[in-house]
């Protein structure tokens, strides 16, 4: 592998891993997007594989727009490698050629957000599905304004259910911790949703919500689910800290050492 060197143990075998199913979890700003880059680069290095067969999914437009730019990038530069190694060689002018072919299969890849793929799917399968033709996508504001709906109307029938039938399920003392005395239920509502949210990021996130929830009263929070799973971005942020404040201090030992030194520089006679 090319400049191998700039990859730790795991990502190599994240990007040399073959024959099977893999699964990479890693915190945000850890180099997710150049391994899957590598790995791409380096199955259409060795003729594995062809960018018109590769699906890639994000969950912005601008991550699909930096993915295949970033692939674009990469098989320029390979090409540009190979001419400078072995220039004027009939297997480099195959070598390029195959890696040019590819990058004109760049254009048409599969590389697009999840809600793109799925429109497009279900734009060519429409008939077999029970979703009219003419849906569309609904907005941003759209959501918030039906999230925000639906919100409201389950509060409802939690304080009335409350109201009828007293406390059984502990919501009003739920409420009242985010509540408080301060009113309205924005703080509460923002909690619901966060944490809505984040179990989307699971595999299953119903099963997930069932098991924080079945999770006793006193189980220390280091043990719970939900921390766990905030362990890796914790440890890249501080790790982050940790360069940030060696850097701090580099600099300042070598702006004092500066200082140290105009203060010593001997003075030239007039």
């Amino acid at each position: 592998m090319a400049n191998d060197m700039r990859f730790t143990a795991d990502q190599r075998r994240a990007i040399e891993t073959r024959g099977q199913n893999i699964l990479v979890a890693a915190a945000a700003g850890s180099g997710k997007t150049r391994v899957l880059v590598e790995r791409i680069i380096a199955q259409v290095r060795s003729g594995e594989l062809s960018l018109d067969r590769v699906l890639v999914l994000t969950f912005t437009k601008a991550a699909a727009a930096e993915m295949r730019e970033r692939i674009e990038t990469a098989l320029n530069a390979e090409i540009d490698r190979i001419a400078e190694e072995r220039a004027a060689t009939s297997d480099a002018d195959e070598e390029i050629a195959a890696l040019e072919r590819q990058r004109i299969l760049l254009t048409g890849a599969d590389i697009s957000t999840f809600h793109s793929f799925c429109q497009r799917i279900l734009q060519t399968y429409i008939e077999a599905t029970q979703i009219p033709p003419n849906y569309r996508l609904a907005s941003e504001q759209e959501i918030l304004l039906l999230t925000n709906d639906v919100f409201e109307r389950l509060l409802e029938e939690k304080y009335s259910a409350a109201a009828a039938q007293g406390d059984a399920d502990g919501f009003l003392a739920f409420a009242d911790a985010y509540v408080g005395d301060k009113g309205g239920d924005e703080r509460l509502q923002k909690a619901v949703l966060a944490l809505y949210k984040f179990s989307l990021s699971q595999p299953s996130p119903e099963t997930w919500l069932a098991a924080q929830g079945s999770v006793p009263d006193d189980t220390p929070y280091w043990e719970r689910a939900g921390f766990s799973l905030l362990v890796d971005e914790l440890r890249t942020a501080l790790r982050k800290i940790c360069a940030d404040y060696r850097r701090a201090l580099a600099l300042l030992s070598e702006g004092t050492m500066r200082s140290v030194r105009r203060r010593k520089r001997p003075v030239t006679p007039c």
